[in-house]
């Protein structure tokens, strides 16, 4: 009982909305410095070449399909090991690279990624009936949340936003992994 309420990296619903929070503070501290968050479309392909931005882009574009294989399958564990592998892949590119950089296309595609990163961390955890914690900067929503208790017509239609959204920047990705191999 003290793990599940341990506000600690040891309790993984913590972490994952931990993670959440941090992101929400990024977007306050961009309306505290006056910088815009991004609107689709952001150019990610050439912008984002490091590999923890591939690889954390790579595993945004996993959720449609994880989601689908985790509810065919009646396996919830699924979701929750991804998101706590989502969290922790966050909170290392948090720790290791500046998002609220200067120069305005490296930021915007940096802001995009750890939005999107926001957007599926709050899908899943309200997959999961988990909440979390809403700040003034919710007017900012890459997708439109799941709501559960809405019509299955817009739950689906948040999930294709959400897979085409994550498809896309896979997609970049890729482009950007076999551009920077060229060279």
């Amino acid at each position: 009982l003290d793990l599940a309420t341990a506000q600690s990296n040891d309790n993984p619903v913590y972490y994952v909305q931990y993670a959440h929070a941090r992101i929400c503070s990024v977007a306050r501290q961009c309306a505290e410095r006056g910088f815009e968050l991004p609107h689709l479309p952001v150019t990610l392909a050439g912008v984002l070449e490091t590999a923890p931005e591939r690889k954390l882009a790579l595993t945004l574009a996993r959720y449609p399909e994880l989601i689908a294989n985790a509810a065919r399958e009646r396996e919830p564990h699924q979701l929750t090991q991804y998101l706590r592998d989502l969290a922790t892949e966050f909170h290392g590119y948090y720790n290791a690279h500046k998002l609220l950089v200067d120069e305005q296309p490296l930021r915007d595609a940096r802001l995009r990624l750890v939005m999107a990163v926001r957007q599926v961390l709050a899908n899943g955890l309200a997959v999961l009936g988990i909440g979390v914690a809403r700040g003034q900067d919710d007017s900012f929503s890459l997708f439109e949340p799941i709501d559960l208790a809405s019509s299955a017509g817009n739950s689906n239609r948040s999930a294709r936003r959400t897979r085409s959204s994550a498809e896309a920047i896979s997609r970049e990705s890729e482009f950007s992994l076999i551009g920077t191999s060229r060279i």
